[in-house]
């Protein structure tokens, strides 16, 4: 222990470099700012001493600035003081602060030591005019001599608190300071206190050698403070930017960089070490808040958006150039795995024609249809805006449509677009988009895709990556998110998605592609099984991306000069045809023939018009895998009928395992099963099976795994096998595959047209009595299943003619093209219905919830029998949208529909308009997945696009419900920042469903319900 002050001090200071070690400039700035932290608070323990002066508090987070900052009022605060303490230390301030300001200024053309300072934080060079170590170890021995003069004179003592805390004080000649609790002594180790950002714990700097800092969050501690810190600042916009940028800076900072956060007049001051390649640089940045709490930071220039700091920080031009290599990579490799798996050239996918989608909520009409392009504008604009919740949007299609290639290009051509720019590329305001892909990457989760996706880049991390995201530079695109989950039942779709939007919190872009309408009502209904209050504020959008129109397929196929060939295909594969990926093969089909009709003895044999197109991809693709098993003497250990049968069983156990992977094992069970017997029995079998696997399993093993080079060849050869199991009347094995996961179209397209719409509709109707799934999650599957097959076959046949039973539709069931007839609808559930324009039909509904009603053709819908009026979100008839459940019963009785449960305008049991008010927003936010939505002064929706349905009832009822709900607390309203007026989110304490339900036992909602009559 130190037995004089004198002695506490060099305790200290010995754990900073000295002249004799080379001390830099970097090093004697730290020196200088320890001097004088010290400094402050022998000045603030001496004038809490005094009974005449008020000690002005310390500041919580500070740097040297604001240290001597503090020390100029701390000398105005003791001149007044007589006593012996007083007087000495109010010299010794005098004379350190004189030194620093002569010595100060003689630092060559930098101009002065606080330009020096910023200068050396930003990574700039020593000029050679310039005597910047001279100048700060002249001023460190100035002033050490300064400190040891002043505590020369005192005696050290100590108290002692309960925990065993010693607390030093200093004595003048009788005059007394205690340093506590700016320093105290434990463990023999001195700890001398440099911020408090939080409530819950003070940082001290340590002198043991060991880590420097200590984190301290002992009420002792924390309670002595509390008087002696200046007061917390606003916890609004300020605190919130300094700690956004704390986190922010952790992505790009060395692995053990401490983070140095202190208050200054304009704003704050960290200081950091930033991680480069050629080792750690040492930085020190400045913050403030601009006009309407804009974000800022100070350049050399001055002040400029927080925006720009963090693109020159990672070097803007340099990671999309970085990003825009690896991206041409990844572009190039699905080029040469179409030309292996295919024989594709890639002049077919240069002339793809661009993809529309169409964009809606979890529960609304199209909000409009546009571009991809324009959608990815769309998307900078979210980024740009901070729009107070994370975007998701589900970029949903089947598989061929184009999903991949569509995000690949938008990341490519803007990684471009900005690395063009060169050095000027920091200047720009455009966003990055990274293209992550999950195929083959079953059971990893996000982080370490993200990881392998920056890598190449050398400079970005995934806490990077997080840190861009939040701040609108930067939009994940991810392609294949079910593969990701490696789970087709998505048990679980949040799961991997949630700590992302966690940490985006509340801001940034998400493009995700997703199988189809029923895997993202899935996704729909984790979200609604979350926890509450800890769910991330997060706004859903799917983007449904269009199949092309038969004009679109005639403009394809004329750049190719196959009109005549396209006329003589049959109508079905004409209509596969507006699936991009089948345009593609329809192409290198007829190249083919034209080919071999050239004498090219190497071309494929046979017509373009001998076999279906679908028919003919699969026999493609498996004469090219019989290329990969063949014997030592050139011939086929499989047959190509074998090799398509293996195929079809692969798909199958895929399924069960609800996996799009196969491992070595999986794929030798299904060669058993194949040729039904021992593997041994041909010759060569077992060392040629890993050929067809093509993909590498992590971990540094030798093991593979194989996967379809499509998810088309996947949905094809699981569709052989089901087509399998009905023809050899196996149906119960055909239920338990259409239990398994949720089949897409393509699959249901092939199983229909192979086994035909009659045998199809009696092996549907006949399900429900004789086949039960084993798991509440297996049934919902099969009930979508045979929804999505029902349709199919009222699509080929043209009838209403069907009883069906125990099915839900995901997508529209779409009656518009049937013959008038009849369709009977019971315990089903229906997302939306179109029925047919003219004619005499009827539609009976019995234990069926219908949600969307499209009559948008229909004038009378006198056939419409037994709607549940309390299932309806909406109705199109004519132009109009309508979303009030009253109003849409009202309408569909009008237009000779019979409806159940609808409200009697004349009846007084009618509810009030308010109370239908609070129940139809409630409504309107469970069917959306949403907690929250953004307001602006008045309580209004700020939106730039607000959602239509906030103004069904009016004005005045929306910000009665809103208020209602935060006065009843079962609701939040939270600043945010976001330049321009203020705006608050609205955000739900309950589950939307749970203030519905109206539970007596809850004296919130029983209070909030009253409120309302």
């Amino acid at each position: 222990m130190s037995s004089t002050a004198v002695d506490m001090y060099n305790d200290m200071l010995v754990r900073y470099p000295t002249r004799a070690h080379g001390r830099g400039p970097h090093e004697g700035f730290s020196v200088l700012e320890f001097q004088f932290r010290l400094l402050a608070i022998v000045a603030n323990a001496v004038l809490r001493a005094s009974r005449t002066s008020e000690a002005p508090p310390l500041p919580r987070t500070a740097g040297l600035g604001e240290w001597i900052a503090y020390l100029r009022l701390s000398v105005r605060a003791l001149a007044d003081q007589t006593d012996e303490a007083a007087r000495k230390v109010s010299g010794t301030l005098q004379v350190a602060l004189a030194a620093f300001d002569s010595g100060g200024n003689q630092v060559g053309r930098i101009g002065d030591l606080k330009r020096l300072r910023d200068h050396l934080s930003h990574g700039g060079p020593l000029p050679d005019d310039m005597h910047g170590r001279a100048t700060t170890d002249h001023l460190i021995d100035e002033i050490s001599l300064d400190i040891e003069a002043l505590l020369g004179a005192a005696d050290l003592s100590y108290g002692t608190s309960k925990t065993g805390l010693k607390r030093p004080i200093l004595n003048w000649s009788g005059s007394k300071a205690n340093l506590w609790p700016g320093a105290f002594l434990r463990d023999e180790t001195w700890h001398v206190f440099t911020r408090q950002s939080t409530d819950s714990v003070a940082t001290y700097m340590t002198y043991d050698g060991t880590a420097g800092r200590s984190d301290e969050s002992a009420a002792e501690i924390l309670d002595a403070l509390r008087p002696v810190l200046r007061p917390m600042r606003n916890r609004g916009p300020f605190q919130s930017y300094l700690q956004d940028v704390l986190e922010d800076l952790k992505g790009f900072a060395e692995g053990d960089s401490a983070f140095e956060a202190a208050e200054i007049d304009e704003g704050f001051e960290i200081v950091w070490d930033k991680a480069t390649s050629e080792g750690r640089e040492p930085r020190r940045d400045y913050f403030r808040l601009g006009l309407d709490d804009r974000r800022e930071w100070r350049d050399i220039e001055g002040w400029t958006p927080y925006s720009r700091y963090l693109r020159k920080l990672v070097r803007w031009g340099m990671v999309a150039s970085r990003l825009y290599q690896s991206l041409k990579s990844t572009e190039l490799e699905l080029d040469e795995e179409e030309a292996e798996a295919l024989g594709w050239s890639p002049s077919s996918a240069n002339s793809m024609r661009a993809a529309r989608v169409e964009i809606s909520d979890f529960a609304g009409p199209v909000e409009r249809s546009c571009s991809f392009s324009d959608m990815m504008r769309g998307v900078d604009g979210d980024l740009e805006s901070n729009r107070g919740q994370t975007q998701v949007v589900f970029l949903n299609g089947e598989a061929g449509i184009g999903k991949t290639r569509a995000m690949l290009d938008a990341a490519l051509n803007r990684a471009e677009e900005i690395s063009r720019l060169g050095d000027d590329g920091d200047e720009s305001d455009l966003p990055l988009y990274l293209f992550v892909q999950s195929t083959g990457q079953v059971l990893d989760n996000l982080n370490t895709v993200v990881a392998g996706a920056v890598v190449k880049t050398r400079i970005l991390t995934v806490e990077g990556v997080s840190a861009l995201c939040r701040n609108g530079l930067m939009a994940i695109l991810i392609d294949g998110f079910d593969e990701l989950l490696g789970n087709a039942r998505y048990g679980d779709a949040l799961g991997s998605l949630r700590p992302w939007l966690t940490a985006l919190g509340g801001r940034g872009v998400m493009v995700v592609s997703a199988r189809s309408s029923y895997y993202v009502g899935q996704y729909r209904s984790s979200v609604l099984r979350a926890q509450r209050r800890d769910f991330p504020l997060v706004r859903h959008r799917i983007a449904e991306m269009q199949k092309w129109s038969p004009d679109e397929v005639r403009e394809f196929v004329r750049a190719f000069h196959l009109e005549g060939e396209l006329r003589m295909l049959p109508s079905e594969d004409q209509r596969l045809l507006r699936l991009p990926f089948f345009a593609r093969v329809f192409i290198e089909r007829c190249r083919q023939l034209q080919n071999r009709l050239d004498g090219n003895p190497a071309a494929e044999s046979g017509s373009v018009h001998n076999s279906s197109l679908a028919e003919y991809l699969l026999d493609q693709y498996v004469a090219r895998e019989e290329t990969k098993i063949r014997g030592r003497d050139g011939t086929s250990i499989l047959t190509q009928s074998e090799l398509k049968q293996l195929f079809y069983t692969l798909a199958e156990l895929m399924d069960e395992q609800s996996e799009r992977e196969a491992d070595e094992d999986l794929l030798r069970l299904a060669a058993q099963l194949t040729i039904e017997e021992e593997l041994e029995s041909r010759e060569g079998l077992i060392e040629r099976l890993p050929a067809l696997c093509g993909l590498a399993a992590d971990g540094g093993t030798d093991s593979l795994r194989f996967r379809f080079q499509h998810e088309l060849f996947f949905d094809q050869f699981l569709a052989g096998a089901a087509v399998g199991y009905l023809i050899a009347d196996h149906e119960q094995a055909f239920f338990r595959m259409l239990s398994n996961s949720a089949w897409r179209s393509a699959t249901i397209t092939d199983v229909v047209s192979k086994v035909g719409a009659q045998t199809m509709s009696d092996t549907l109707t006949s399900y429900p009595a004789s086949f039960t799934a084993d798991t509440e999650q297996a049934r919902l599957i099969l009930r979508a299943n045979a929804g999505a097959l029902w349709s199919e076959v009222i699509r080929i046949t043209g009838l209403m003619r069907f009883d069906i039973r125990s099915a839900s539709f995901a997508d529209p069931l779409d009656l518009s093209g049937a013959s008038p007839g009849w369709l009977r609808l019971t315990d089903c559930e229906v997302d939306q219905v179109h029925f047919p324009a003219t004619g005499e039909w009827e539609l009976t509904l019995r234990d069926t919830a219908v949600k969307r009603i499209d009559a948008r053709e229909s004038v009378n819908l006198a056939g419409l029998r037994g709607v549940q009026n309390q299932y309806l979100r909406e109705l199109l008839q004519g132009g109009e949208l309508i979303e009030r459940r009253d109003a849409i019963a009202r309408r569909l009785v009008q237009l000779g529909a019979q409806v159940n449960g609808s409200y009697n305008e004349q009846s007084t049991e009618a509810p009030p308009e308010l109370i239908q008010a609070a129940e139809f927003y409630l409504g309107s936010f469970n069917s959306r997945a949403e907690y929250s939505i953004i307001l602006d002064r008045a309580m209004l929706p700020a939106d730039e696009h607000p959602p239509r349905w906030t103004f069904e009832f009016g004005r005045d009822a929306w910000q009665r419900f809103v208020n209602a709900m935060v006065q009843a607390e079962l609701a939040t309203l939270e600043t945010f920042n976001a330049s321009g007026s203020a705006k608050y989110k609205f955000r739900l304490a309950r589950a939307a469903n749970q203030v519905l339900e109206r539970s007596d036992s809850q004296p919130q909602i029983v209070a909030f319900w009253r409120s309302l009559t």
